[in-house]
């Protein structure tokens, strides 16, 4: 499953808006604590108002997005340092994931469908909506 996880991630990242927020939970600093995805630190950003929610803020430049798709392309386990995450653009969120394999995208975001029909045939919850709240 983690193979359609990061095959969705990176499609999702690939079609973000520019002026993107990716907000990540605590699981990340495992991955910075074993010295991967270290590059990741360079586009840290304040968290802000979802301090309560996330541990880290990432600012999702086109360079971010490419470090990102390339680091998941080559190791696939690492998606797992992001169980509980979302990334936001102009204060709206596009993506919301509870447990790495339960997401929630908005409509805005062009994913192919038969992608999301893959991902849930192999038990992945994919709900795509015109509204997503915290």
């Amino acid at each position: 499953m983690e193979e359609l996880e990061v095959k969705l991630l990176t499609e999702i990242l690939i079609n973000v808006p520019k002026q993107s927020y990716l907000y990540v939970g605590d699981y990340i600093r495992s991955a910075f604590e074993d010295k991967f995805l270290t590059e990741l630190i360079d586009y840290s950003r304040d968290i802000g108002n979802y301090k309560g929610y996330y541990h880290y803020c990432f600012d999702l430049s086109s360079s971010c997005v490419t470090y990102l798709v390339e680091a998941l392309k080559k190791e696939i386990d690492f998606i797992n340092y992001f169980c509980h995450y979302m990334i936001l653009n102009n204060e709206r969120i596009i993506l919301k994931v509870y447990d790495g394999d339960i997401f929630y995208i908005h409509n805005s975001l062009k994913i192919s469908s038969t992608l999301i029909q893959e991902c849930k045939r192999n038990g992945l919850s994919v709900f795509q909506q015109d509204v997503i709240i915290l």
